[in-house]
């Protein structure tokens, strides 16, 4: 006659491992969306305020650009190391954007158009 107790308890085993590969999916999948989300408004909060070019700048606009990039660094950094470090450059940009020259800007890879291209990538 089978031992069925063996064959229960490999029978929980495996579906504990597969409920637990699961749930390390989803949560993956839950950080990616975060991360898409908190760029995507970095993005189209940059691009909203810049519109009209710097003429009339607003300190307290540009302090919530840096804390949205800095945002987005924090949630892209087990996503995507290299992203995640120029949305913090991003936000540092946003310190003294005056200070920031075109060439300095691209030199980083924090225009604006280029981080489009690499949320696009995510998604």
């Amino acid at each position: 006659m089978i031992e069925l107790n063996p064959l229960v308890s490999i029978s929980k085993e495996i579906r504990a491992w597969f409920e637990t590969n699961n749930n390390v999916e989803n949560q993956k999948k839950n950080e990616m969306k975060l991360a898409i989300k908190v760029l995507s408004k970095a993005i189209l909060e940059t691009k909203s305020y810049v519109r009209n070019g710097f003429e009339n700048r607003i300190q307290e606009k540009e302090d919530e650009l840096r804390e949205l990039w800095n945002n987005a660094h924090v949630e892209l950094r087990q996503i995507d190391n290299d992203l995640a470090n120029r949305c913090f450059v991003k936000a540092e940009f946003w310190i003294e954007p005056e200070k920031w020259s075109d060439e300095k800007v691209e030199e980083y890879n924090i225009k604006l158009d280029s981080m489009s291209e690499s949320l696009k990538i995510l998604e």
